[in-house]
């Protein structure tokens, strides 16, 4: 990392319509915690800040006092009318000099308050696509000879593979080829591209691989003695080295990177959790321990998740904050993505601001309702949290009942577990038909994470 330094930073956002004086008035008008000028809205004034490498900062404020508008301006989101911004040794913004580097060139990462998603693409698209536009200086990395001693490798131990396969067969014993596929590349970590390869040998058919092991590992070495030949090595990760240096060239990442690392983060989360975090004393609503309660809990999401169809009935989870509704929502998404079915999760926030700012252009589409819609799962996180509108009522009125007609499933989850509640929250039509379409489920116990953070 590197500090992060502004100076003397101003940003103005210009009145649409030039703001006309009265007689008395006073040189700014403060309205909802904005100051208004002549020149516009004066979000950030003269503010200056060091933040330290290594170093965590927490900006503080009521709405309207520009913590989010620093933000988007330290990302290049924003751009300053005035001042100078600095990351480590390079001035990413200087008024004076003219200055003003795009936001993908900081190398700065930023969480949105809203789910910033392509909703017309899936979650693996949505987490390769900033991956698909870097390009900077990598390692030199002779990916042919790393597939293919890789390859080599998993075809030295033909029985694991085939035991993976036998475990991606329906009950007619057809192997489910997609299935097949993902088993393999959590199994052997490799990109989805070896999987489809290593599936091409057939190995449950017990051929002989011997002479295409051989042909591998003559391109390995192969590839080795080109980069001894040019003055150089590959080292374990079949980067090429020269003078003890990793020689780098600026290139855009392979598809086999970049899907490795697409499901490195999905393989964050994963179905389970802890039980032993769970108390294990009884509970006088639940007639036992929150601990045993929470295990049937798991292992009926297991079954949902690993059973799933787009006919599914719905999901809901109630309950206090922290208890895990949220991780199982999405332990249950990543089994269900990993079969191959379409999943769209968003919070119930930032989809009813997202979908409020679609109609009211009734005459535009609304792709991002659309999504939800068509979504074999959709998960609707935070219940309870959104805006209360006659509008939000209307589309969510639109959404749900649209899924229930369709008979496509949605995972609820909500901190309300008072039913009459919810239903003057919503409405009772709203409430009937969420309700009644799902198997609820009341979470207890006491708030991981806090829980998690008593134990740093």
């Amino acid at each position: 990392m590197a500090d992060v330094v502004l100076k003397n930073i101003k940003k103005v956002y210009p009145n649409i319509e030039p703001k006309k004086k009265k007689k008395g008035e006073p040189e700014k008008e403060k309205k909802n915690n904005l100051l208004v000028t002549e020149e516009g809205v004066l979000a950030v004034h003269d503010f200056n800040l060091e933040i330290k490498d290594n170093e965590f900062i927490v900006l503080v404020g009521p709405s309207g006092c520009g913590k989010s508008t620093t933000l988007r301006m330290i990302a290049g989101l924003e751009t300053p009318t005035s001042g100078r911004i600095t990351i480590g040794d390079q001035v990413v913004f200087d008024s004076a000099l003219g200055i003003n580097i795009p936001a993908n060139k900081r190398k700065v990462g930023f969480l949105f308050q809203n789910y910033a998603l392509w909703p017309n693409m899936t979650v693996y698209e949505n987490i390769s696509f900033g991956l698909k536009n870097i390009k900077e200086p990598l390692p030199k990395v002779d990916f042919e000879a790393k597939n293919a001693a890789r390859l080599a490798e998993i075809l030295e131990q033909p029985a694991e593979v085939v035991r993976v396969l036998e475990e991606c067969r329906d009950k007619d014993g057809r192997l489910d080829q997609k299935k097949a596929q993902l088993k393999l590349v959590d199994t052997f970590t490799i990109s989805i591209y070896t999987a489809k390869q290593l599936l091409s040998y057939r190995l449950e058919q017990s051929p002989d691989l011997s002479g295409e092991i051989a042909s591998l590992r003559g391109r390995v070495e192969a590839a080795r003695q080109s980069a001894a030949a040019a003055g150089g090595e590959l080292d374990g990760e079949f980067r090429l080295v020269k003078g003890g240096q990793v020689i780098t060239e600026t290139r855009k990442l392979t598809r086999e990177e970049i899907d490795l690392t697409v499901r490195r983060v999905a393989r964050i989360v994963k179905i389970g959790m802890f039980m032993d975090r769970y108390p294990a004393e009884p509970e006088p609503e639940l007639g036992g321990t929150p601990r045993d309660y929470m295990g049937k809990v798991l292992a009926y999401c297991q079954r949902y998740a690993n059973s799933f169809t787009p006919e599914s009935r719905g999901l809901m989870f109630i309950g206090s904050a922290g208890l895990g509704k949220t991780h199982m929502a999405l332990a249950i998404a990543d089994t269900v993505l990993n079969r191959g079915f379409d999943v769209l999760y968003t919070s119930s926030a930032a989809l009813a601001a997202q979908l409020g700012r679609e109609h009211f252009d009734r005459a535009a589409e609304d792709p991002w309702l659309d999504a939800c819609k068509e979504a074999d799962l959709l998960i609707l996180d935070d219940l309870g949290t959104e805006y209360i509108s006659q509008l939000t009522i209307s589309v969510l009125y639109e959404l749900i009942n649209t899924r229930m007609l369709c008979h496509r499933p949605t995972i609820y989850t909500s901190n309300i577990v008072d039913s009459s509640i919810f239903e003057a929250r919503y409405t009772e039509k709203v409430a009937s038909r969420i309700l009644g379409s799902c198997q609820i489920f009341k979470f207890f116990g006491t708030d991981q994470r806090l829980k998690r953070g008593g134990k740093r």
